[in-house]
């Protein structure tokens, strides 16, 4: 090994091993690709020469040209490591198929940019080496899968963060932690959350260039977390200060959601809210979140606002004109939230994995939009419930968004588990005074609607689905109440909800606008 690089990636592994081997054809130059591997797996290996390669091409596309002088694995029998020229790879992952194995096989290849080639300063800044190469793995398997399976990744990563690490581990930060928590799942996931957010923040045209930059310029070297913000800021002229306090220097998660939207013509005026999960410093100061309007032929415009504080109102200008809006459609900033959406044109049962929810399309004339995103929020409002409500869920609420789905007839199906334990789905409703006949699901068209009861029906055990007869476009949460004193009611039959029809007398078209819903169409006579 020519190059400068920290002692514990040198290593040298023995065994009766045969060779799988290849070539692949660099940015800059051409490297051998070496797989040592027992005799009876090679076959194995060798199917997974078109991963690595793919992979290999991705990252170098990505972060700039691979640096070291093989792209060599020796497989172990039990263990991984990304020792420079000669990974070792647990024999597990290395015959193992899915996910969970091949990202143990393009990880320990990502840290070829991220650990290997530049390094953290101390374990305090670990997050740099683990967390950085943990999100590449999004990206190496987007070379390989394509990128609808890059994003399922990323949920199925998010998924586990937000629902299942503050459990294991409680909210921690990022840069600092010594000890056992160095290797936490922490320090990867979260780590790789807080660099995918940092790649939306900034935009793809922004943060490739200057992370390849940053690799550059402390290649075969140390970097601390103080100083890759300041020359992030600098090279891209955005000051990160704020960013890295909130995401790096505190514990919690960011969570934005559109509280209010309205359309004129070109124009949109949106309303868009931050909320924090844990974080003790408060809020980010400074935030840059992704907005996609969509057209009536389904086009797509993105635009990223910008803002200061808890709350934005803005009006912009667009292309064309928008039918509807909405906040981190592609999944590029890792905030409380988990989200998937389809366009459908069939009937039938839709799954909308790592929201807890799924749609049954009973009547369907043409194509719709729909859109399913699970808060890991509660509601925090302490406005009046309504009559017979006792309890509202502090954990977590659905938010369904659409376009056409006024013209089917759907069913939604949103999950429950109403069990004692801090890992169950609905345990914050859980009292010894209430009984599965008292959970319901309350209906708001907007955040600044007041909430509703439902009619709905759920199955007899204590975990499984309610479903709704209709569902329209809003916010849905779980609550705890007494059914003979709430008023249940469809919401496709809801009195509140009122229609106003102008103008009067008319000629060729007619206005139907619906206050609650914020919803206005016109209807050409």
């Amino acid at each position: 090994i020519p190059q400068t690089v920290a002692p514990y990636l040198v290593s040298v592994t023995i065994a009766n091993y045969c060779l799988v081997e290849d070539t692949i054809q660099g940015i800059a130059n051409n490297f051998p690709l070496k797989i040592y591997c027992f005799p009876a797996d090679s076959a194995i290996l060798r199917s997974k020469v078109g991963l690595i390669k793919d992979a290999f091409h991705g990252l170098e596309s990505k972060f700039g040209e691979f640096r070291f002088n093989r792209v060599g694995y020796s497989v172990t029998p039990v263990g991984s490591m990304e020792h420079i020229d000669n990974i070792s790879l647990a024999r597990s992952a290395a015959i193992g198929q899915g996910d969970e194995n091949n990202s143990n096989i393009v990880h320990e290849l990502g840290h070829s940019w991220f650990g290997n080639y530049m390094g953290g300063y101390s374990e305090k800044d670990m997050w740099i080496k683990e967390g950085w190469t943990s999100c590449s793995e999004n990206d190496s398997f987007e070379a390989h899968y394509g990128k609808e399976h890059s994003k399922n990744y990323f949920r199925n990563n998010m998924e586990m963060v937000l629902n299942r690490l503050p459990s294991q581990e409680g909210y921690r930060i990022l840069y600092g932690v010594t000890g056992a928590d160095v290797y936490s799942t922490t320090t990867y996931r979260k780590g790789a959350a807080v660099v995918h957010t940092l790649r939306g923040y900034l935009g793809d045209s922004i943060f490739f260039p200057a992370v390849r930059s940053m690799l550059n310029n402390y290649g075969y070297d140390i970097i601390n977390t103080f100083q890759m913000r300041d020359y992030l800021s600098s090279i891209t002229n955005i000051d990160l200060t704020d960013f890295f306090s909130f995401n790096v220097l505190d514990s919690g998660y960011n969570h934005y959601s559109i509280a209010s939207k309205q359309f004129n013509g070109n124009n949109a005026t949106i309303t868009i809210n931050q909320r924090t999960v844990v974080n003790v410093n408060g809020g980010s100061q400074t935030s840059r979140v992704p907005v996609t309007f969509v057209y009536a032929n389904w086009n797509k415009e993105k635009r990223i606002i910008s803002f200061s504080g808890n709350t934005t109102t803005q009006n912009i200008n667009l292309n064309f004109n928008p039918v509807n809006c909405f906040i981190d459609l592609e999944e590029e900033i890792a905030d409380a939230t988990l989200d998937n959406y389809k366009i459908i044109d069939t009937i039938g049962i839709q799954e909308f994995p790592n929201t807890y929810f799924y749609a049954k399309v009973n009547s369907n004339p043409d194509s719709i939009f729909l859109r399913s995103t699970l808060h890991w929020v509660g509601e925090d409002i302490n406005k009046p419930l309504p009559q017979g409500i006792s309890r509202i869920s502090r954990k977590h609420y659905w938010t369904i968004e659409g376009m056409n789905l006024e013209k089917c007839q759907i069913e939604g199906n949103f999950y429950f588990k109403l069990l004692s334990g801090a890992n169950n789905f609905d345990n914050d409703l859980i009292s010894k005074y209430n009984s599965l006949d008292s959970l319901m699901l309350l209906y708001r068209p907007n955040q600044e609607s007041d909430w509703i009861p439902v009619r709905t029906t759920k199955q007899s055990n204590t975990y499984g689905y309610i479903t709704l007869n209709y569902l329209w476009e809003g916010d849905y949460i779980m609550a705890i109440g007494d059914t003979s004193l709430a008023s249940l009611g469809d919401i496709a039959e809801n009195n509140n909800i009122k229609m106003e029809i102008y103008p009067n007398p008319t000629k060729n078209f007619v206005n139907l606008k619906f206050t609650e819903l914020d919803q206005e169409y016109k209807l050409i006579i």
